[in-house]
C-alpha cells in the first residue's frame, strides 16, 4: 500500500470517529442539560486536537518516514472536514425534527438568533470547522514537521 493511500484512509477513519465524538458529546450535554450553554460547545476543539494528533502519530507510524507540510495539513483539514460535515448533518436532523424547540431556543438567545434556521446554522459550523481546522493543521504542523522515524512521534 503506497503511503498517501494510508494517509488518506487514517484521515478517513479518524475524520468519522471524530465526527462520532463530537455527535456524543453534543448529546451527553442535551442529557445533562448543558445544551443552553454554547460556550462548552468550545469543547469540540479539544477533542479536534487530540483526534488529529493521534491521527497524525498514526500516520506517521505507518508511513515510516518524515511527513512533509501538505500531507500533515492535508490530513488534518480532511480529518476536520469529515468531522464537521457528519456533525452538521447531525446537527441539521437534531434541529430539524429531533428537538425543534433547541432551535426556537436558539433563534430567542443567539446572536441574529431572529435570522437563523437549521440550514444557516449548519452552514455556520462547516465555516467555522473549516477555520478551526486550519488552526489546527498549522499548530500540529509545526510540531510534526521536525519528526522523523529516528526521533519518534
Amino acid at each position: 500500500m503506497k503511503a498517501q493511500d494510508s494517509i488518506q484512509q487514517t484521515s478517513v477513519a479518524y475524520g468519522v470517529t471524530t465526527g462520532i465524538l463530537f455527535i456524543a458529546y453534543f448529546l451527553a450535554m442535551s442529557v445533562f442539560g448543558y445544551i443552553e450553554h454554547l460556550e462548552f460547545s468550545l469543547f469540540n476543539v479539544i477533542i479536534l486536537v487530540f483526534m488529529s494528533n493521534y491521527a497524525l502519530k498514526q500516520a506517521f507510524k505507518d508511513s515510516n518516514r518524515r511527513l512533509i507540510f501538505l500531507e500533515i495539513f492535508g490530513l488534518c483539514i480532511q480529518l476536520s472536514a469529515i468531522a464537521f460535515a457528519i456533525m452538521a448533518v447531525f446537527l441539521y436532523v437534531y434541529l430539524r425534527f429531533w428537538n425543534p424547540g433547541f432551535m426556537e431556543y436558539l433563534s430567542a438567545h443567539a446572536p441574529m438568533g431572529a435570522y437563523l434556521n437549521p440550514a444557516g446554522i449548519c452552514l455556520f459550523l462547516l465555516i467555522l470547522g473549516g477555520g478551526i481546522s486550519v488552526i489546527v493543521a498549522f499548530i500540529l504542523e509545526q510540531y510534526y514537521k521536525r519528526k522523523t522515524p529516528e526521533n519518534g512521534a
